[in-house]
Parts: structure tokens; sequence; C-alpha cells
């Protein structure tokens, strides 16, 4: 014989709001809380974008003015880069995108900042570029090639911004070295620029460690 539940169990097990994913105010709250975050991250995405744009446009203007002073032109591509990288990322939230030529992009606009902050800090600290100088800078150039591993399905995407991190850190790495070493010359440069370089590696490790591990 089959065994049919009473009505009474039935209206015992039915599922109600909230008794399936947890408590409904508590995921309300939650919901308002990563709606405020997602705003004040775009909010200030858009205003670091905006401030970077108008400021890189102004020393790109000095370079044309005097090419002969390069670190002009390669602050301006490393501010310029950076703001690109700041609007797309503020654009990612709307998934505007397809999510493959989303990486591709920010990847690229992230490498071309490191290049141009390889090459003025080399000019403005007057660093010899050694043999190990250009392996770094051949490695961060290629980085955005570990969209490839995702695409073609060789790994995750956490593989895949593991090996963003693993061609770019040496970079981060040369210019701290180069800056510490420099601020041990009483180098004026160096130490003001070493303290906003340390909290840029940091930011990068940051956002990379979050989304590759």
């Amino acid at each position: 014989r089959r065994h049919k539940p009473s009505k009474a169990l039935c209206s015992k097990l039915r599922l109600r709001p909230g008794s399936a994913a947890g408590d409904p105010e508590l995921l309300a709250e939650r919901l308002r809380w990563i709606t405020t975050e997602q705003k004040s991250v775009l909010v200030n995405s858009y205003a670091y974008g905006l401030l970077a744009t108008v400021v890189g446009l102004t020393i790109l203007t000095l370079f044309l003015l005097h090419r002969e002073d390069r670190e002009y032109l390669w602050f301006s591509v490393l501010l310029l880069a950076g703001a690109a990288d700041a609007m797309l990322n503020a654009q990612g939230f709307s998934d505007a995108y397809p999510f493959l030529l989303f990486r591709l992009a920010d990847e690229a606009l992230v490498a071309i900042g490191v290049l141009a902050a390889l090459l003025f800090f080399s000019i403005i600290l007057k660093t010899h570029r050694s043999p190990l100088w250009w392996i770094i800078y051949v490695a961060a150039a290629i980085s955005p090639l570990s969209v490839a591993i995702y695409y073609l399905q060789w790994a995750s995407v956490g593989f895949s911004y593991s090996l963003q991190l693993a061609c770019l850190l040496p970079a981060y790495i040369w210019i701290i070295a180069a800056l510490s070493i420099a601020v041990l010359r009483n180098d004026y440069a160096a130490r003001l620029l070493l303290a906003s370089s340390v909290r840029r590696l940091g930011f990068f490790l940051g956002i990379t460690l979050l989304y590759g591990v």
C-alpha cells in the first residue's frame, strides 16, 4: 500500500519565504549592503577615471611642449591607462561586455600601465636597462596572453589571474627595489614616489589574490 502523507504534515513541510535560503530580513539587508557597496565602487572608479584622465592629458600636453622629457610621456600613458581601466571596471558591474572581452581589455590596460611605469621609473631614477630589466619588461608585455588559458579552457579563471600575477609581479618588485635603492642614495624623487608605489603594489596584490585564489 502506498503511503500518502497527511495534510497536516504537508502543511508543516511546506516551504515558506526564507525557509530555503535563510532569514529574508537578513537577505534583504545583505542585498542593500551589496547595492550600496557597488554604488560606492562605481563612484570611486568614475571619479578616479575622470581625475586621472584630466591629469594624464595635462602631462601629455607638457610632453608635447617638451619632447626631450620622455618621463612626461610615460607618466601620462600610465595615468591614462589607469583611467581607462577604472572606467572599464565600472562598466563591468553592468555586464555590458562579454566576460572574455572584459578580461582581455582589462589585462591589456593593466599591462600598458605597468610597461609605462617601468619606462617612467627607469628614466626618472636614471637606472640602467639591464638584461634582467628587459626580461621583466617582456614578461609584463605578454601578461594579457593569460586570457588564452581561460579561453581555451586549459585551466580555471583563478589560474589565469595567477598567471597574470606571475608575469606582472617581477615588474612591481623591480620598481620597489629601484626606488628603495634610490632612497638610500638620498634621491628626493624616490622618496616622494616610494610610498605611493608600495600602496599600488599592495592594492594590485590584494585584488589579484582575491580573484585568483
